[in-house]
């Protein structure tokens, strides 16, 4: 065999091993970086977990205005919101650890786990948790949406049916509030009902 094909061999079989070393270091460089990443990763996740364990002590049943508020120490709390063409509604027993609760407020209420709930219409349970939406006041406003809201139920007349609050509007040019309102009842309409800025 020429000595020159000899050494052509032994070049390719450099520049082989050179590039077989230089692969394997790039793939267990990448597979460090990786498990190393996956670590980090890994403990974000066991962290959020337990954040999330620690905040989901409880469950939400539901949320919505409070439109009632009765001497038993019961609100009565309807969502805006349809659902299956129905606004879900609940007399909740208010825990002793709430915050002052009022007429007009949006709350969130929620049980703990495993809570038995039963479905009658309207709902009565003793909630474990009420948490009061943060107060909205546009700029301009004397009333606050809530201050707003209490006016506008003690004004409507919803006889034995449940009031439903639709949507709270801010009217700065005529310095009022809008409310939209109607009753759990089939054939209710929507009014609206106007409630001057003054305190």
């Amino acid at each position: 065999m020429p000595r020159h094909r000899n050494r052509d061999i032994k070049e390719k079989n450099k520049y082989k091993q050179l590039f077989s070393k230089s692969f394997s270091l790039l793939v267990l460089s990448s597979l460090f970086i990786i498990l190393l990443g996956g670590c980090g990763v890994e403990e974000a996740m066991k962290s959020s977990a337990g954040n999330q364990k620690a905040e989901d002590n409880f469950v939400l049943i539901t949320s919505g205005y409070v439109v009632d508020v009765n001497d038993s120490n019961q609100i009565l709390v309807v969502s805006p919101e349809q659902q299956n063409s129905v606004h879900d509604a609940s007399w909740v027993s208010v825990p002793a650890d709430s915050p002052q609760i009022t007429l007009g407020m949006q709350v969130k209420v929620s049980v703990k786990p495993g809570t038995g709930i039963e479905d009658p219409y309207p709902r009565n349970f003793q909630a474990d948790r009420i948490e009061v939406e943060p107060e909205v006041k546009p700029e301009g406003a004397r009333l606050s949406r809530d201050q707003a809201v209490n006016k506008a139920l003690e004004q409507f007349e919803a006889g034995e049916s449940i009031p439903i609050v639709l949507k709270a509007d801010y009217d700065q040019g005529h310095e009022k509030w809008k409310i939209k309102l109607k009753t759990d009842q089939s054939k209710s309409q929507p009014v609206w009902r106007e409630v001057a800025d003054v305190i």
